[in-house]
């Protein structure tokens, strides 16, 4: 009982008002919405579509069945939309309508038969498709596959108004963050879209949200302040998306800054031109690919500029990164991100990754699931990220499906540049008492990585997860053999005792590959891991 309560109060006294107003207020009163439309102009524009959207490549249905998050089910009839058996996750994605915008034109016109049926099958303001976060991303599919080209019937313009004047009165302001960009941003589209005194009142609402929330969640270094490489690139092409609107509508777009700022972040952080890298919430395969969103905003003007060698401290989202001209070290140095809103935040601090020729070498497990499972707690959890755990508990005291109670803070940072060698020192408070400092020392062929902790512990292990696509062998004591998929091998050693695990790796959500980890004990008594990585 003292637990729980315990872990109430340092997930609670971080809220801000705002956050528990809303809650208390969306609990207790349901805002009546009139669904009586007499009026649903759509804005007549003469103006053509600047740059067409993104087209997903996904496909979504096949066989008489909807495949969202490596997970197929059918929807025979009205009760498919909430079916209980079905993760909330995988609903929400069913309700989004993203296949409406699909490069593929049978999955379109699937998409848009479904979506006439969710019409008929989801009775106004009733059930998971009523909620505001996949109103908003179903009224930005149907406005972007309308705006591609595509009639819209009477019966499913009439919904978007409604569902847009829903969304109107349901904003989450009890949750913020991507959520309430989320919803401004698609009533920015939907008061654009129609044209009637609503929807203008609608546009002003969203803008001046809009400039509040992307003010409030874009980093002066260029990072989306929830700390997710995934989310990150979600926020980026609604960005993008909004400049195509409003360059339809001749309207000026007053968020060019922020979106260079997002690229270059985006640049450094990736794993590859065709993947994230693993920080917080985070998998391939949900957001576009760094290289798909670099090719959308090439088509305005921006520049991407490829970072040179050398060292880069995006101070304010707390990530370091070392390259040179064989490796790329990312390192997480800097606390979980705002504390009134770690629901996508892992126990992570000081973890790192490791790409090699572009190919990952050390990862972090990645995200498979949002459910409130064993699952989803290790992979929130310290153990699942390439950092110390100490006596089998988290930096950060991750439970539920998104909550944090304490958390883990940095104590110092010190990186210096010398040449083609780095020097990066970091150490948090997580477990209390027990600093874990964290040294990576870096020349052109080597790693060396240091944990050291302040005082002596019993039960102490450094995690080196390997992406799956890496080969390990033994070779001989306290040394082990690394091959990448171009052949390149890498010596890894520690003179500390350590084993090699079986363990499982997020390929995407519903998709765990199989993999290998290094656990390495620290001495109990001066409780030190040195881990050196060699390559030629």
């Amino acid at each position: 009982m003292l637990t729980k309560l315990s872990l109430y109060f340092h997930t609670l006294k971080y809220l801000k008002f705002k956050q528990i107003f809303f809650r208390l207020l969306y609990f207790f009163y349901k805002p009546t919405v009139s669904s009586d439309i007499k009026k649903n102009t759509i804005k007549e524009i003469s103006n053509k579509l600047p740059h067409p959207f993104i087209a997903k490549k996904n496909n979504y249905f096949k066989n008489n069945t909807a495949i969202f998050l490596n997970k197929s089910a059918t929807i025979p009839d009205k009760n498919g939309w909430n079916d209980d058996n079905q993760e909330k996750l995988w609903l929400y994605n069913l309700h989004y309508f993203d296949a409406l915008n699909a490069d593929d034109n049978d999955q379109q016109k699937i998409a848009y038969a479904l979506l006439d049926r969710w019409v008929d099958e989801n009775p106004p303001f009733l059930g998971i498709g009523w909620e505001p976060f996949p109103i908003s991303l179903r009224i930005v599919n149907i406005i972007k596959y309308a705006l591609s080209g595509n009639e819209l019937s009477e019966k499913i313009k009439n919904s978007l108004y409604l569902q847009a004047r829903f969304l109107n009165k349901k904003c989450e302001y009890h949750l913020l963050g991507n959520h309430l960009f989320e919803n401004f941003k698609s009533l920015c589209m939907a008061g654009l879209f129609f044209d009637t005194k609503e929807s203008k009142k609608w546009f002003q609402k969203a803008m001046r949200g809009l400039k509040k929330e992307i003010k409030a969640q874009v980093l002066s270094d260029g990072g989306h302040f929830e700390l997710s490489p995934m989310y990150h690139s979600l926020f980026l092409e609604g960005l993008l998306d909004l400049q195509t609107i409003f360059k339809l509508h001749g309207k000026e777009f007053i968020w060019k800054k922020e979106v260079e700022n997002m690229l270059q972040w985006l640049s450094v952080m990736k794993r590859s031109a065709q993947a994230i890298s693993y920080f917080n919430d985070a998998a391939n395969h949900i957001a576009e690919t760094p290289d798909t969103l670099f090719q959308y905003a090439k088509n305005y003007g921006y520049q991407i500029q490829t970072k040179n060698n050398g060292l880069t401290n995006l101070s304010n989202s707390g990530f370091i990164i070392a390259k040179n001209k064989r490796f790329k070290l990312i390192c997480d140095a800097g606390n979980i991100g705002p504390d009134y809103l770690p629901g996508h935040a892992h126990a992570d601090t000081l973890s790192f990754e490791l790409m090699v020729d572009e190919i990952p070498v050390f990862v972090n497990l990645g995200t498979s699931c949002y459910g409130n499972s064993e699952r989803r707690l290790f992979e929130r959890g310290t153990s699942a990220h390439n950092t110390v755990v100490i006596n089998q508990k988290n930096s950060s005291e991750v439970w539920g499906a998104f909550r944090i109670a304490k958390r883990a803070r940095i104590k110092k940072i010190n990186c210096v540049e010398n040449n083609d060698h780095f020097f990066i020192q970091a150490a948090h408070d997580g477990y209390k008492n027990n600093i874990h400092e964290r040294t990576w020392k870096i020349s052109e062929n080597k790693i060396e990585i240091t944990d050291q902790l302040n005082k002596s512990v019993n039960d102490a292990h450094a995690y080196f997860h390997l992406h799956p696509d890496c080969q390990i062998e033994p070779v001989l004591p306290g040394k082990i053999m690394i091959q990448l998929k171009n052949n390149i091998k890498i010596q890894f050693e520690s003179e500390n005792e350590f084993h090699i695990l079986d363990n499982q790796y997020a390929e995407s959500f519903g998709l765990l590959q199989k993999t290998k980890s290094i656990k390495i004990k620290l001495d109990s008594i001066y409780p030190v891991s040195i881990v050196k990585m060699i390559w030629k």
